[in-house]
C-alpha cells in the first residue's frame, strides 16, 4: 500500500470557502489520503459544513479546538496526523487533482523530506501561474533551499504548496497567535534540519488574493507581533548559519517596508518601530541595492524609503493601482 498523506485544512471562519476547498482535495488522483480539518473555534457555519462533508466521506476527521491561531491551528494538525506524509491546505484555496501525487512521486524518486511546487495567485476570475516552464524540477538541500527562499526564487516561502515527511515537524517549535510571516516562522525552522528538497514549477496550488487578509490591512496589533518575530528569526538564523546573513537581512527588510505601508492605511505610524526599521534599512541599503536577485523596482522602493518614507509609500500606491487596472 502506497504512504498515507494527512492533508491538513486549518480553518477559523472559513463557511465561504470550505466547500470549493474539500472538493478539490476530494479530486486528489492520489490513492491513499486523509483529510483533516482542524476547526480553530469558528463561530460561523465552518463546523456545520465540514460535519457534513465528515459523515459522508471515510478519510475526512474534524479536529475542532479553542482559537489560538493558524501557527497553533497546523500544529494542532501535525499532532493529529495519521500520515507519514503531511500536506496543508489553506481554507480559502484549492488544489490541482494531481498534486500530492506528483509531490510524493518527487519524494521517493529524489530521495527528498519536501516536495514543493509552484502556485497560481488566483484574482477572481484570473488566475497567473508563478512559472511558466512547468517542466522544469531541481533537487536542493536545506541550506540551498534555504537560500532559494530567502532570494524569493524557486522555493517559496509558503506552508502549503509543499508536501513534507511528517518526521521533519520533530522538535520544531510553532509559534503562537496569527500575524504576517507564520510561514516564514515554520518553513525556515524546518530548512535549519539537514533533509533534501525536491521543487517541481508545476503550478498546482491556487492562491487567493483577497484583498482582506492581514497583508492587505491596515496597522495593527498583529503587525507589531510580526515585526518582532522577524527580528527574532532573522537574529537566529544568522547566528546559526553566518554566511546567509545578509540574505535574511535583505528579506525581513522588504517585508519590513511593507509595515510602514500598513502604517499609512491607518495613519498609526508606530514612531518606535518606523525608526528602528529606517535605521534597518539605512544599515541595509547598499547590500540591498547590490544583490542581484532583488528586483529592480524593490531596491527603487528602498531607494526611495531613505530619501522619505512618505514618498516610498506614495510611489507603492501609485504602482498598486497600476496593477490593479492591469487586472481588470
Amino acid at each position: 500500500m502506497s504512504d498515507l498523506i494527512t492533508i491538513i485544512v486549518p480553518v477559523y471562519n472559513g463557511e465561504k470557502y470550505i466547500q470549493k476547498c474539500l472538493d478539490s482535495i476530494l479530486q486528489q488522483t492520489y490513492d491513499n489520503y486523509e483529510i483533516l480539518i482542524v476547526n480553530d473555534g469558528s463561530t460561523d457555519e465552518t463546523l456545520k459544513i465540514a460535519t457534513q462533508y465528515e459523515q459522508k466521506y471515510e478519510n475526512i476527521r474534524i479536529v475542532t479546538k479553542e482559537n489560538q491561531g493558524l501557527p497553533q491551528a497546523r500544529k494542532t494538525g501535525v499532532e493529529n496526523a495519521n500520515g507519514s506524509y503531511i500536506g496543508f491546505v489553506d481554507v480559502d484555496d484549492w488544489i490541482d487533482p494531481d498534486m500530492f501525487e506528483v509531490l510524493h512521486t518527487l519524494c521517493i524518486e529524489k530521495g527528498a523530506e519536501i516536495a514543493a511546487c509552484g502556485m497560481v495567485f488566483e484574482f477572481g476570475t484570473k488566475g497567473i501561474p508563478q512559472f511558466k516552464d512547468e517542466e522544469h524540477i531541481c533537487v536542493y538541500n536545506n541550506l540551498e533551499a534555504l537560500e532559494q527562499l530567502n532570494q524569493r526564487k524557486d522555493v517559496k516561502v509558503y506552508v502549503w504548496n509543499k508536501l513534507y515527511a511528517k518526521d521533519v515537524f520533530k522538535d520544531v517549535v510553532f509559534a503562537t497567535d496569527n500575524f504576517i510571516g507564520e510561514d516564514y516562522d515554520l518553513v525556515t525552522k524546518v530548512l535549519c534540519k539537514e533533509l533534501t528538497v525536491a521543487w517541481t514549477a508545476r503550478c498546482m496550488y491556487h492562491y487567493l488574493q483577497a484583498d482582506g487578509t492581514m497583508s492587505h490591512s491596515a496597522f495593527s496589533h498583529q503587525h507589531k507581533i510580526s515585526y518582532e518575530n522577524y527580528k527574532r528569526r532573522c537574529a537566529a538564523l544568522s547566528e546559526q548559519f553566518p554566511q546567509y546573513t545578509s540574505l535574511f537581512e535583505n528579506y525581513v527588510l522588504t517585508e519590513y517596508i511593507m509595515f510602514v505601508v500598513a502604517m499609512s492605511r491607518n495613519r498609526n505610524y508606530d514612531k518606535d518601530i518606523l525608526n528602528e526599521i529606517k535605521a534597518f534599512v539605512k544599515k541595509c541599503k547598499k547590500q540591498y541595492c547590490k544583490a542581484d536577485y532583488i528586483e529592480a523596482k524593490f531596491k527603487i522602493s528602498v531607494r526611495m524609503f531613505c530619501i522619505h518614507y512618505r514618498l516610498f509609500i506614495l510611489g507603492y500606491r501609485t504602482m498598486e493601482t497600476m496593477r490593479y487596472l492591469l487586472l481588470k
